[in-house]
């Protein structure tokens, strides 16, 4: 398990760089516009996507007990995730822009295995609709890698 975490994070923190690719345009919904989004708010991981030639070609959906959470809030991110059967700790915390489709995180701080994977500032390109969005990493060449798909958590009352 551990090494497929590694793996996992290694895609995420190695892969991004700062180049504009094409939506996928399957799942973005045309009616919502960038002005109309916001990333503001409390997001849980619901699955993965993974990518050949920019086409999904695997999903994977959570293991059971396993959590991963985002919150974003006037610029500030903060991520943690839990993962049953396992002893390493996975949280950072930092900034964040949004411009457009690209998402660039800088995380300050975070738990020693994700700081030895992670560099300073990480590019996504976001796939976005109003209470969900897929981040998808990319290799140097642009082609995407694979995505993490979020749900906005909605307010308990």
């Amino acid at each position: 398990m551990k090494a497929l975490i590694a793996m996992l994070i290694s895609f995420f923190c190695h892969y991004s760089y700062a180049q504009l690719i094409p939506s996928d345009s399957a799942w973005v919904s045309d009616s919502v516009s960038v002005e109309a989004f916001s990333i503001e708010g409390v997001w849980e991981l619901e699955s993965f996507d993974y990518y050949e030639s920019n086409d999904i070609v695997g999903s994977s959906v959570l293991w059971e007990g396993y959590r991963q959470i985002k919150i974003f809030q006037d610029g500030y991110i903060m991520w943690s995730r839990n993962v049953p059967k396992d002893s390493v700790q996975w949280y950072g915390f930092g900034t964040y822009e949004l411009r457009g489709d690209t998402l660039i995180e800088n995380l300050e701080y975070g738990s020693h295995e994700l700081m030895k994977l992670y560099h300073p500032d990480h590019i996504f390109i976001l796939n976005k609709a109003l209470d969900i969005f897929r981040q998808i990493d990319f290799d140097q060449e642009g082609n995407y890698v694979f995505s993490e798909n979020y749900r906005r958590l909605t307010p308990r009352k």
